[in-house]
């Protein structure tokens, strides 16, 4: 029994250095795989940061035109119902 044992902590053991080894090796190849992104990829970028800025601006006057109507229907819709009482 103390050989089956023996044999079992040996197998975690293996087991462990083996898993911190593919570890170490995952993180080397992720941290060298990155590599500088080309100029049109930034350009890319910057100008849909640019147009998602410009139609975020154009909604807000949309948005609180909507939000307000939406007061004004269920102000209007109280004041009538409870007149009618």
């Amino acid at each position: 029994m103390e050989k089956l044992n023996a044999l079992f902590s040996a197998a975690i053991s293996a087991k462990a250095k083996t898993s911190a080894t593919v570890l170490a090796l995952s993180v080397a190849c992720v941290g060298s795989a990155h590599a500088a992104l080309p100029p049109e990829v930034d350009t890319m970028f910057t100008s849909l940061q640019t147009d998602g800025e410009a139609a975020i601006g154009k909604m807000w006057p949309l948005m609180l035109a909507i939000t307000g109507g939406f007061i004004i229907v269920g102000l209007v819709r109280r004041a009538l119902t409870s007149g009618a009482r």
